[in-house]
């Protein structure tokens, strides 16, 4: 492998070669070389809890999301992701409302993984207890309305959107 051949390797090497582990669902190399890291970034912390969470590997993910140390948004959205993607709503819900900073990002994972899961009447519920309903929020109700085939329901958001 020309990783392994390389005299100089960073964070950022590293952070590719686990990437394209997790990429290609070889999680158990990727732990490897994530193992070896000399140092490791939020980058290569998340990386690993979402390719755990893709191979349904929830509780591995989980205890590297935990032992993360300065979590950013991006590590709890990942996180979140890999419950709704595992059909563990409940648990991205929880999560979802531990989280202290949330983004446009982390509201629309939840939304989607609502209208993928068949809660519609949570997604409304979400939607409408958010802070501020951004244009992204909007767009997820809606792509998930049409989605599921609910069209009317759909429009009606349209029209009363604000200008």
């Amino acid at each position: 492998m020309i990783f392994d051949e390389m005299s100089q390797k960073n964070v950022v090497t590293w952070n590719c070669v686990i990437s394209g582990y997790v990429r290609n669902l070889m999680i158990h190399k990727a732990r490897e070389v994530f193992d070896c890291m000399p140092t490791r970034n939020i980058v290569s912390w998340t990386a690993m809890l979402s390719g755990y969470a893709k191979c349904g590997k929830l509780e591995e993910a989980r205890n590297l999301f935990d032992a993360i140390k300065n979590k950013n948004v991006v590590c709890w959205n990942s996180m979140i992701s890999g419950y709704i993607i595992n059909g563990r709503m409940n648990e991205a819900r929880e999560l979802f409302d531990a989280m202290l900073v949330k983004n446009d990002v982390s509201w629309v994972i939840i939304l989607e993984g609502y209208f993928r899961h068949g809660l519609i009447h949570k997604a409304e519920e979400l939607f409408n207890s958010a802070p501020v309903r951004s244009v992204s929020l909007y767009n997820a109700m809606l792509s998930g309305y049409v989605e599921i085939g609910c069209l009317e329901a759909s429009r009606e958001l349209f029209i009363g959107m604000p200008d």
